[in-house]
């Protein structure tokens, strides 16, 4: 426990280290939904069943304003999350670069799953540096 509060908050001496490790956990999560969108693995959510006759519209997805942010920070909601998720069972291609990477629908969601957890943990550990509660004398 003692290296992890190290390299994020220096032992509470450096509580902003933290947004370091935050904006990295962010940009990372904005490439792979960016990537997954481009493969067609980020697939409409809510409503869970429209009803056949209704046309359902959905907001735009954006990978790093809104959903990124939005998975990562716990008490915000930007309504991203709420209207798209990865599907686990699809697969798809993206090209990037001129060179085509492939990528599972599955790999997307669980660093979402990551990226939920990291933003609890972080945002804990960050307010918890910036109060003074976790100090080391």
């Amino acid at each position: 426990m003692g290296g992890f509060l190290k390299r994020t908050i220096g032992y509470g001496h450096r509580p902003l280290l933290t947004v370091f490790w935050m904006v990295g956990v962010i940009v990372l999560g904005w490439a792979i939904v960016a990537v997954g969108k481009r493969a067609g693995l980020m697939r409409p959510t809510w409503p869970e069943n429209p009803p056949a006759w209704e046309k359902t519209s959905y907001p735009e997805l954006h990978p790093f304003l809104y959903y990124s942010l939005d998975v990562f920070l716990p008490f915000v909601n930007l309504h991203q999350e709420r209207y798209f998720w990865p599907d686990g069972a699809a697969s798809g291609d993206c090209v990037i670069f001129g060179g085509r990477l492939g990528i599972r629908g599955s790999v997307v969601q669980y660093y979402l799953w990551l990226q939920i957890m990291s933003g609890w943990l972080l945002s804990a550990v960050f307010i918890a540096g910036v109060t003074g509660l976790i100090r080391n004398e």
